[in-house]
């Protein structure tokens, strides 16, 4: 077993004892406690797996009709079917679970936010002074995709698009993402409501296709590198989003701030990133006998385990 095996396995052990147990530690105190209180949950849109096979994801619950043996048919609604594509959204599908059971059982108030993938640095509140500024990941394995593109822009390397890029992903602006907490917050649901799920995005997007917006915009290349995760290379994603436009959320669209980004986060502390982050280093899926692995030694194993991305930010 390779250092990357042995960080991988560590990191799945780490990921669903650290994710359910505290999950489950909330909901318990909350019932021990005796309060009445609403937990909004900052979950993921990657519970539904990478894509929709057509089907427009609904938020949280699909209708569904049962055939009985005498021939009739009962309609009822269940949790949208979950298939995650990493260890962390296997503990965010399990997360669903368990709100459903306390909400059931004892009858907490629970509303679950299905989030896209996060892209942006600044909120109105952070913009206000420098040393606010929000953390910035580019790495390889922490860094999400579109500001992995910025920063990889900003300094000139190659857009590094794995598979195809013919993935579609769901985004969200970070600004948005602290309005739709608000939003959740100030319209809780009443006691005795089942869990409220909604699906935390403003657009969708294929991967290359943001690649090719950005390499346009800044003259750097692309490259096409391997996937080290279990997907397909290509894929549609359709997704609702009513209930959080219905409560005042008016989204923030990659065309309105991409080249702001560029130019006024990743430009700006260019000079910070450490490039030998920008990479992947570790696989999502078990590697074929074909593949050389990327080896990790000694030092930079604990180096990535311990600190696993340099943060963008000014000093203090």
């Amino acid at each position: 077993m390779d250092l990357n095996d042995v960080y991988k396995t560590q990191h799945k052990r780490y990921t669903v004892s650290n994710n359910i147990n505290a999950t489950n530690n909330l909901l318990a105190a909350v019932v021990d406690a005796g309060v009445d209180t609403h937990i909004v949950h900052l979950g993921t849109m990657g519970v539904y797996g990478y894509g929709s096979g057509g089907v427009k994801i609904p938020e949280g619950y699909l209708n569904v009709e049962v055939p009985l043996e005498d021939g009739q048919r009962v309609s009822q609604q269940i949790l949208y079917p979950t298939n995650p594509g990493s260890i962390y959204h296997l503990t965010k599908s399990q997360d669903q679970l368990l709100f459903a059971y306390y909400n059931k059982n004892d009858g907490v108030r629970i509303t679950d936010l299905h989030q896209g993938i996060v892209w942006g640095t600044q909120t109105v509140e952070t913009s206000i002074d420098e040393r606010l500024i929000n953390r910035f990941d580019y790495d390889g394995d922490y860094g999400t995709v579109l500001n992995r593109f910025l920063m990889q822009a900003a300094t000139g390397h190659d857009l590094t698009v794995h598979g195809t890029g013919g993935q579609t992903r769901a985004f969200i602006h970070i600004s948005d993402t602290v309005q739709c907490i608000k939003l959740a917050i100030e319209s809780a649901p009443v006691p005795g409501e089942r869990v409220r799920i909604m699906n935390q995005m403003s657009e969708t997007h294929r991967v290359r296709d943001l690649a090719t917006m950005i390499s346009y915009a800044t003259g750097v290349g692309i490259s096409f590198v391997d996937n080290p995760r279990n997907e397909a290379s290509e894929n549609t994603l359709s997704v609702e989003n009513a209930s959080l436009c219905k409560l005042g959320l008016k989204p923030t669209f990659l065309a309105q701030g991409l080249m702001e980004e560029i130019s006024e986060v990743a430009g700006r502390y260019a000079h910070r990133c450490n490039p030998k982050f920008i990479p992947w280093r570790s696989y999502w899926r078990a590697r074929p006998v074909s593949e050389q692995p990327m080896l990790l030694n000694e030092a930079e194993l604990g180096e990535v385990m311990g600190d696993p991305t340099e943060l963008i930010r000014p000093a203090n």
